[in-house]
């Protein structure tokens, strides 16, 4: 569904609802949903192994509480690059509940520190690939976290 400019909260609350099967959501580039909708993602789509919410300047820490309390167990690869509002508590959250998350892409997102970044190294121990370009709050001690 990527680079479509029609899709709403509405919209991924009924695809979450009616495609519980989903493997793979790619949303790149979509960006007019906020909070709402990216939480029905995470609580009715718990096969995922692929999510690509690129670009969804509207989402922030609020939708990734049902990943901390719920989890998304099959979840391997996420691409949360520029969305500006996210900061470390989703990464906390992350952390919480996606032990089996592989690659994760944080590009561009400027309000997460090394907090986030210790959260995810400690909760992903399978966490392979890492893109966090562009995090200027964190420092060269992050490194050592992961």
């Amino acid at each position: 569904i990527t680079r479509c400019a029609l899709l709403t909260d509405s919209s991924l609350q009924a695809l979450s609802e009616k495609c519980t099967q989903l493997s793979t959501l790619l949303l790149y580039a979509c960006s007019g949903w906020q909070d709402l909708g990216v939480s029905c993602v995470f609580q009715n789509l718990k096969n995922l192994r692929v999510l690509d919410l690129c670009g969804s300047r509207d989402i922030t820490d609020k939708a990734f509480e049902p990943v901390g309390t719920t989890g998304m167990p099959h979840l391997r690869k996420l691409n949360l690059g520029w969305c500006p509002h996210l900061s470390d508590a989703s990464c906390i959250s992350i952390g919480a509940g996606c032990s089996s998350l592989r690659y994760l892409y944080l590009l561009g997102n400027k309000q997460i520190k090394l907090e986030g970044i210790t959260a995810l190294s400690k909760g992903c121990p399978l966490l392979c690939g890492l893109d966090i370009c562009g995090l200027c709050l964190v420092e060269d001690r992050s490194k050592t976290a992961m």
